[in-house]
């Protein structure tokens, strides 16, 4: 008997096994993203047991007004789902599954989809979640004689991500010095240009810029970059990028500082009668 195997299946079988060499369990907590009934959430799966245990936070009652009443979160519904199934996409996306169906004996169907994303292959967003969680449950009501569902989304509760340096100039004509804040939480980057012409004394000029996009190139470097478009009331165009060299694996010719802040700029000027351009460079101290 001869047995043949696809090309991705053999490529999703070694990536499944890479990441169970790497970590034969997962944990995480979990907040809620969009959830009706839950505040967090937390998850344990052990890959050599096949077994899944779940905690859901339920949220506070709501209180009427006027009324007092006892200030104490409910106590968190724990699931243990056994012979759960894990398999792993071309990025390396380790999903998760667990189905308890008790609906034929007038009971509750649960199914949950835990997808882990810390070992992801991909060109992916660095702000994205390592990891989340998807809880469906459906139950007969049979007081209202309908299916009742229900779907609560949770991410895994990870740190922000945070930039804050002194900036040296490179190579610019406007600016002798600056610094620059990112703050993934509000996805918004600060940045302060102190011009060739200000005095010692005097203020720099800060802008902030929001609705950044981060991502991961091939070489680990974390890009950042943001812009803001005031040309339609006469006004220009920039766009900061922010390049994060601390985790860089590439081989370069030189050192990279830990930052670099390319800042581009472009309006029309009226009195050349023609569009304007400007790029400066500026690097972390």
């Amino acid at each position: 008997m001869k047995f043949s195997f696809s090309r991705a299946a053999l490529i999703s079988f070694s990536i499944l096994t890479a990441s169970m060499a790497s970590a034969r369990t997962f944990s995480a907590d979990f907040v809620s993203v969009n959830s009706e009934n839950f505040v967090s959430a937390s998850a344990n799966v052990d890959y050599r047991t096949r077994t899944l245990v779940l905690s859901l936070q339920p949220k506070m009652p709501e209180c009427q007004e006027g009324f007092s009443c006892i200030q104490a979160f409910p106590a968190a519904r724990t699931y243990t789902f056994q012979k759960v199934m894990s398999k792993a996409d071309r990025c390396g996306f380790v999903i998760t599954t667990a189905l308890d169906d008790q609906l034929p004996v007038d009971g509750v169907r649960t199914e949950v989809t835990l997808v882990d994303k810390a070992n992801s292959r991909c060109n992916k967003p660095f702000a994205d979640t390592t990891a989340t969680l998807t809880v469906k449950t459906a139950f007969y009501n049979r007081f209202e004689g309908r299916l009742v569902e229900t779907l609560d989304r949770f991410a895994a509760d990870n740190k922000p991500y945070l930039i804050d340096a002194e900036l040296s100039v490179v190579s610019s004509e406007r600016y002798q010095s600056g610094f620059v804040r990112y703050d993934s939480r509000t996805r918004t980057i600060e940045l302060s240009l102190k011009s060739v012409e200000a005095g010692e004394d005097e203020a720099a000029y800060v802008q902030k810029i929001a609705q950044a996009k981060t991502k991961v190139d091939n070489c680990g470097i974390i890009r950042t970059i943001a812009s803001v478009d005031n040309r339609p009331a006469d006004g220009a165009l920039r766009v900061v990028t922010i390049n994060d060299n601390r985790k860089n694996t590439c081989p370069t010719f030189v050192a990279l500082a830990d930052f670099d802040v390319i800042v581009k700029e472009s309006y029309y000027s009226r009195l050349d009668q023609g569009e304007l351009e400007f790029v400066d460079v500026l690097k972390s101290k």
